[in-house]
């Protein structure tokens, strides 16, 4: 599938390892890419409950990228990019702690479960 679901095969390996994350719910994110990209925007949104269109209020699909512009743009990435990102970013700022890595990581990407995959991040957990 096209779009913000990235790769099917990782989303269901991540659903059947028990991650909850938005980008799994393929409804609300029709409902974000038909926003953004102007194509029936507010038609679509009146098939969502309020609390679901809440749910997706910060979420922009920009350029085939997904962000939170919640506080500033900041990246999703595919759940299968997430953990390589945390090791590449890790290793360019020289295996820093947990605390620094969150922080260099949150200014330019979000995701649920963030501060937790920068701990086992550090403390060379797998995933």
């Amino acid at each position: 599938m096209d779009g913000p679901f990235y790769c099917a095969s990782c989303r269901h390996e991540a659903r059947d390892a028990g991650v909850s994350d938005v980008t799994m719910d393929e409804q609300l994110m029709e409902l974000v890419v038909r926003r953004d990209t102007r194509f029936g925007g507010d038609a679509i949104a009146a098939g969502f409950s309020e609390a679901e269109q809440r749910r997706v209020a910060w979420l922009h699909w920009d350029g085939g990228q997904l962000f939170n512009c919640r506080d500033g743009w900041r990246r999703i990435p595919p759940i299968s990019e997430r953990i390589p990102l945390l090791r590449r970013i890790a290793a360019s700022l020289g295996f820093v702690g947990a605390r620094k890595l969150r922080y260099a990581v949150l200014t330019r990407y979000y995701w649920r479960g963030i501060v937790q995959d920068c701990v086992r991040a550090t403390q060379g957990e797998e995933y």
